[in-house]
């Protein structure tokens, strides 16, 4: 970071190298990083660079609510939760038929249902307890009295992950069913649950980007810099969401056909997808970068490595049987 202070003011410029050697590099198709200066009204009569003109690119103006009742403000993000969870069933009753070779169609029904009810409240406590663990943990414990205030934000797509993987695990162990018997069902649905979250968090306008000077750069408002940005949020919603729903429903009978196949192809996949995707998005203020790489980035890493491990057993599983 290079600081450039003038009078009282102090200037802060996250530029590329080469940032003084083209004046107009603000335009260029490489990667920039603009100055803060709308966070300093004179700043512009001080500062020997022309400002960027930015009013080619989109200006986020999105409500993060969807509508209100009375006092009650009910935002987009919390609707996905919901509206994952009808989808969800729907997907366990549209795939009984190919699952229920593996038991009793309707005693898997009912432990179908538990797992709805318990993977859910697994999937929001797991979801906060990584974010404040693994994202923000100095935070809550000078604010402990924030860690319920889920309307705040702050949950963790791998912490979610993890909720719902202890969930089946313990439903199965409990109703006697296959562990996959409730999250290969699940694996075909979360993409189009995740395609919707992404643009939660795009109409929420959090989860930003890396600067960038793409035609399609977003500006995001405050809290951030007014710099416009990779739409990271819509990336993902497009990589993780629609295009991994499509490749999963497309070979949903493969996948189905071997217990565990379709949970591990979903774990693989959507890791590497995001590990990708995620060179496009901001890393958390708090945290930074570790060694190039972001903590979603990290935890990805072991996503995969799950996934390797699983698919490598169960090939082993299949080479054991008699032929």
């Amino acid at each position: 970071m290079i600081v450039w202070k003038h009078s009282c003011d102090t200037i802060f410029l996250l530029e590329t190298p080469h940032f003084y050697e083209d004046p107009h590099i603000f335009t260029s198709a490489s990667p920039i990083f603009l100055v803060q200066y709308l966070k300093f009204p004179h700043a512009e009569s001080q500062f020997p660079m022309p400002i960027p003109d930015l009013s080619h690119w989109y200006r986020h103006n999105l409500d993060p609510i969807a509508f209100r009742v009375g006092t009650a403000s009910i935002p987009w993000y919390w609707l996905v939760y919901v509206g994952g969870w009808f989808w969800c069933a729907y997907v366990f009753k549209k795939t009984s038929r190919e699952v229920a070779g593996r038991g009793n169609e309707n005693h898997l029904i009912a432990c179908q249902s538990d797992f709805l009810l318990w993977g859910w409240i697994a999937l929001i406590l797991g979801a906060r307890l990584a974010y404040i663990v693994f994202y923000n943990p100095i935070h809550y414990l000078q604010n402990p009295n924030e860690i319920l205030a889920l309307w705040n934000g702050g949950m963790s797509f791998h912490g979610g992950f993890a909720g719902v993987a202890l969930a089946a695990w313990v439903v199965s162990r409990m109703r006697g069913v296959s562990i996959f018997a409730l999250t290969d069902p699940v694996a075909l649905a979360i993409p189009w649950v995740l395609a919707f979250g992404r643009l939660a968090n795009f109409a929420n306008g959090e989860l930003v980007g890396r600067i960038s000077t793409v035609p399609w750069a977003v500006i995001f408002p405050a809290p951030f810099d007014e710099a416009p940005r990779h739409p990271s949020q819509i990336y993902e919603a497009l990589a993780e969401g629609v295009i991994l729903g499509l490749l999963l429903f497309y070979y949903r009978r493969q996948l189905l056909s071997r217990p565990g196949l379709a949970s591990f192809a979903f774990t693989g996949f959507y890791s590497g997808i995001r590990f990708f995707v995620e060179f496009t998005r901001a890393p958390d203020p708090q945290i930074g970068t570790m060694f190039g790489l972001t903590m979603g980035q990290y935890l990805c890493l072991a996503m995969m490595l799950i996934a390797i491990i699983g698919v490598q057993k169960l090939t082993n599983t299949e080479e054991a049987r008699p032929k």
